[in-house]
Parts: C-alpha cells; sequence; structure tokens
C-alpha cells in the first residue's frame, strides 16, 4: 500500500499536479480572507518573508499585486537560476489611509531576501508609513 502511495505522488509530482499555492491566509467558514490564491510557477523560486508596518493595518503589494495587510508572512517570487536558487528582483509596496506610500525594493541574495543588493539576508521587513501632509 505504502508503493502504491509513493507511485502516485511521484506521478502527481511529474505532471505538475498540484501547483496551486496560496499567498496569504483564509478564515475558514468565512468571507474573510488576507492575501491570494494564485498559481506557483515552475520558473519561480517563492521565498518567505515576514512584513510588518507602522502604523499596523498597511496594504501589501508585491509586484504590483495585493497580498494582504500587515503584519503577514507573504512569498516573494523570483526568478530560479539553474541550480533553482533565486535570482533577481521584486519590489514591495506598503500603503494606509493618511499616509505616504512606501516602496522596498528586495533582491534576492544567498540565503534569502534582503532589501539591498548583495545585503545580508534578513527574516522580517518592517515598513514604517509616514504621515501625509
Amino acid at each position: 500500500m505504502e508503493r502504491w502511495i509513493c507511485t502516485l505522488l511521484a506521478m502527481l509530482m511529474l505532471t505538475g499536479c498540484g501547483s496551486w499555492g496560496s499567498v496569504g491566509i483564509g478564515i475558514p467558514y468565512t468571507p474573510i480572507g488576507v492575501g491570494v490564491s494564485a498559481p506557483m510557477s515552475k520558473n519561480y523560486t517563492y521565498v518567505p518573508l515576514q512584513v510588518e508596518s507602522i502604523p499596523t493595518g498597511a496594504e501589501i503589494r508585491i509586484n504590483g499585486q495585493v497580498v494582504g495587510s500587515a503584519p503577514l508572512k507573504v512569498y516573494v517570487p523570483f526568478g530560479r537560476g539553474f541550480w533553482g536558487d533565486a535570482k533577481g528582483s521584486a519590489q514591495l509596496t506598503a500603503r494606509k489611509g493618511g499616509y505616504m506610500v512606501e516602496g522596498v525594493p528586495l533582491f534576492a541574495v544567498e540565503g534569502g531576501i534582503s532589501n539591498e543588493p548583495g545585503g545580508a539576508p534578513i527574516r522580517t521587513l518592517t515598513v514604517s508609513l509616514r504621515q501625509a501632509e
């Protein structure tokens, strides 16, 4: 029985089934959802990042697509290198009513994500928004 299950799982993985992923969370049995569900492409590597904002509740976008409100964990898509490693950059944008929009460039680095090219990897990014004048 175990061999049959392993064979089935291997076949599903090879055919690309189950290639849908979720960015964000949903609350079961309610219409409330945070983030989006989208097909996860084999051409990208997804790197996790915890995003927080000051003040809390800022709308977070990755490459122009809304993924939820801070604080939240996002999976940032980067190009896939020859060996499956992440490469390239992405743009995170935070916005909240009464505050100026704040953009943060994100870069794929060895070991994760950095907010500067070639910088040390970070696990959490806190975006501070300035009040609009």
